[in-house]
C-alpha cells in the first residue's frame, strides 16, 4: 500500500524534543508557581543536590535545582525553536494549520469525529488541532519573551518583570489546559495512525488519508505528489 509522507524527520524530532522540554518545564515550574501544592516535587530535585550540600533543606536546595533545570531547558528551547522556525518558514504556505471553512463546520466535524467515532471531512489537521497549534505557537512566544525578561530581570524595570511574571504564569496555565486535550486527540482511536506517523514512520497509508483527511488528499492530488509535509 502506498504511503503518504505526513511528517519529515526534522518535524518529528522537534515534536519529540518539545515534549522533553515541556516535561522539564512542568516538573520544575509547578513548585515555583504553586509551592504549597507541589513542594513535594522539590524533594526529588534536592536528593542529588544533597550529596554536595547535605546541610541544605530539601525546600531551599530543591528549589535551587528546579530553577537551574528550568533555565537550562529554557536555553535549550531558545536554541532549538528558532532553528525549527527558520527551517520551516520556507514551507509556510504548506503548514496545513490555516483555517479551512468556518468554525461552525469545523466544530460539527469534530463532534462527528471524536464523539461519534466517524471520519470527519478534515484537512491534514482538524479544526481542534489547528486551534491547539495556534494556541501553542502564541503561548510559546509568550513564554519565551516573558522568560527572557525574567532570566535577565536586572536589565528591566520592576514593573516590566512583574508583568513578565504574570504573562509567564498565564502561558503556563494555557499549556496546563491544552496539554490533556492534545493528548486525548493524539490517542483517540481514529487518530492512532497519525500518532504512529509522528513517533515512528512519518507516513500515513494512502487509503487512510483518503478516508480521514479528504481535504488534504484533494490538495495532494492537485499538486500531483505524495509528500506534503
Amino acid at each position: 500500500m502506498r504511503e503518504i509522507q505526513a511528517f519529515n524527520r526534522f518535524q518529528r524530532s522537534m515534536h519529540l524534543h518539545y515534549i522533553h522540554f515541556m516535561v522539564i518545564f512542568f516538573l520544575t515550574g509547578l513548585p515555583q508557581v504553586a509551592p504549597h501544592h507541589f513542594r513535594w516535587l522539590l524533594y526529588f530535585f534536592w536528593v542529588p543536590f544533597a550529596w554536595f550540600s547535605p546541610e541544605t533543606t530539601y525546600l531551599s536546595g530543591g528549589m535551587k535545582v528546579a530553577m537551574v533545570l528550568h533555565r537550562l531547558a529554557a536555553v535549550g528551547l531558545l536554541i532549538y525553536a528558532p532553528l525549527f522556525a527558520l527551517r520551516e518558514l520556507k514551507n509556510m504556505g504548506r503548514w496545513q494549520i490555516w483555517p479551512e471553512g468556518g468554525p461552525g463546520a469545523g466544530i460539527a466535524e469534530l463532534i462527528k469525529h471524536y464523539l461519534s467515532f466517524q471520519p470527519g471531512r478534515f484537512g491534514k489537521y482538524n479544526f481542534g488541532q489547528k486551534c491547539l497549534a495556534w494556541l501553542t505557537i502564541v503561548a510559546t512566544g509568550i513564554m519565551i519573551v516573558s522568560g527572557c525578561i525574567l532570566m535577565f530581570k536586572d536589565a528591566f524595570s520592576p514593573s516590566a518583570w512583574r508583568w513578565a511574571r504574570f504573562f509567564h504564569d498565564v502561558g503556563f496555565f494555557v499549556f496546563l489546559v491544552i496539554l490533556p486535550i492534545h493528548i486525548y486527540m493524539a490517542l483517540h482511536p481514529l487518530n492512532r495512525k497519525g500518532f504512529r506517523a509522528m513517533f515512528e514512520t512519518g507516513t500515513l497509508p494512502e487509503d487512510y488519508v483518503k478516508t480521514h483527511h479528504p481535504l488534504w488528499w484533494e490538495k495532494i492530488k492537485s499538486r500531483g505528489g505524495g509528500s506534503m509535509s
